[in-house]
């Protein structure tokens, strides 16, 4: 039989195959590796990414909860941002609600793994403390009703904006009154400041560091008790000025109960030490301060009621001022917070009734740079005929006190004919001519020139 064999050339067929098998493998490669590098990118920038910059705003708000939070950016998934927004908005109310006395508290929570325990060991700082109250405040609710709320708030914006505007904060909303502090590194530096002149004081120094300050407006450097003091004169002359509160108090039954009412805010500022921490269990916390301080700020406000004033300042306060704000401030009484405690100068400014000025223009021209520009309530000249008197009270001479203190009030009540501004008569003249004609004008045997702020 026979064989026949033939044979067959594939070289081109089979590069062809091959050629085509490369160019599908790179084709597959191309794709794969294309896609991963588009699944990544939507993957970090709708999803990684976002989430990251969640744990990044977690673990930044645990290490400063005051810290501010930025604007929201809508650069990842609707529910990505969604809950971004939630966890800032929850931040936020924790800023507000907690306030910075609570700003331990919120971080130790937040880097601790576990239960939350909120209740833990205060911290001693030293503030500089405020108590406002709104005077009247009980009529006001009665006749106010419902819109009593939107009074109040009226007010605490008025407050909350002038004490933030000047580097303090809100503490505690108590219905009818405002407790606000300054604290933290300018403020224990310049109580550093004065403890070092009352050392250099004590041993006879020939000048002393605030002696170096000078008392001039142009050279002025505003300290925290000065910002603080501009606060309170900013929230005292807006509350007259607030168009919203002046037509709230027009309600017919406020005005009928008191006829003229106005909206007056008492206040008292004091300096001390305090236990700053979480108070309560873990049903309810409020983040406050614990110390002797803010009762005497309290009892400060109190005591505006029994000298006619709006405002109070203690003398380690008055020892934070800078020397042109000393200069502006009147000492009006010496007195102790209670039994057995040590004395203290009592300070007032006269900021004059008349004076109404509108938020809105406050926070231009009202801030810690202006707001001592405004006039007092009183002369330079009744200013001494006062400090003559006060100085014949507390040496127990009451007669010649009284005999100086009356004088100078009948010719101020004539100066305050001639010009608005001023306040006459003079109501801490007043108060302390009731407390000696308590007493037929004859000092205490025991009178060591001070009394109890009652």
């Amino acid at each position: 039989a026979e064989c026949s064999v033939g044979a067959f050339f594939k070289r081109r067929d089979l590069m062809i195959q091959s050629e085509y098998s490369l160019g599908l493998l790179a084709f597959v490669l191309v794709l794969l590796v294309g896609g991963v590098m588009v699944f990544n990118r939507i993957a970090n920038k709708y999803c990684i990414a976002p989430i990251e910059k969640l744990f990044a705003l977690v673990n930044s708000f645990a290490k400063d909860p005051m810290a501010k939070l930025g604007n929201f950016e809508n650069d990842s998934l609707d529910e990505l941002y969604e809950l971004e927004q939630s966890i800032r908005k929850i931040a936020s109310l924790l800023q507000v609600g907690i306030g910075l006395a609570g700003k331990e508290t919120i971080a130790r929570c937040l880097r601790t793994t576990g239960d939350i325990n909120p209740i833990a060991v205060g911290i001693k700082v030293n503030c500089l403390f405020g108590f406002c109250d709104i005077r009247q405040f009980t009529d006001a609710t009665e006749c106010l009703q419902e819109q009593v709320m939107l009074f109040t708030n009226s007010v605490g914006h008025i407050v909350h904006h002038a004490v933030h505007d000047c580097g303090g904060f809100a503490n505690k909303n108590i219905g009818d009154a405002f407790l606000v502090a300054w604290t933290g590194d300018k403020l224990e530096r310049r109580i550093a400041q004065v403890q070092h002149s009352d050392r250099n004081k004590q041993i006879g120094a020939v000048f002393v560091d605030n002696e170096l300050e000078l008392a001039v407006r142009d050279k002025w450097a505003p300290t925290v008790g000065d910002l603080a003091m501009a606060s309170f004169i900013r929230l005292t002359i807006c509350v007259r000025g607030a168009t919203a509160l002046s037509e709230l108090v027009q309600n017919p039954a406020l005005q009928k109960r008191l006829p003229g009412y106005t909206v007056r805010l008492g206040c008292g500022l004091h300096v001390g030490w305090a236990i700053e921490g979480a108070l309560g269990t873990q049903k309810k916390i409020d983040a406050t301060y614990l110390s002797p301080a803010t009762n005497i700020a309290m009892g400060l406000e109190s005591a505006t009621k029994q000298y006619g004033n709006l405002l109070l300042v203690s003398q380690e306060t008055y020892k934070l001022f800078s020397p042109f704000v000393r200069q502006l401030v009147r000492k009006i009484d010496c007195v102790f917070a209670t039994a057995g405690a040590d004395p203290f100068d009592l300070y007032t400014y006269d900021c004059s009734t008349s004076l109404a000025v509108h938020p809105d223009e406050a926070k231009e021209k009202a801030m810690a740079e202006h707001v001592f520009d405004y006039p007092l309530a009183i002369t330079p000249a009744f200013r001494a005929a006062f400090a003559e008197g006060l100085e014949f009270y507390l040496q127990g001479n009451w007669a010649e006190a009284k005999l100086t203190l009356e004088m100078a009030n009948e010719q101020f009540a004539v100066n305050a004919k001639k010009n608005t501004t001023l306040d006459a008569p003079d109501k801490p003249t007043l108060a302390l001519l009731k407390f000696m004609g308590a007493s037929d004008f004859k000092a205490p045997a025991d009178w060591a020139g001070s009394r109890e702020l009652e």
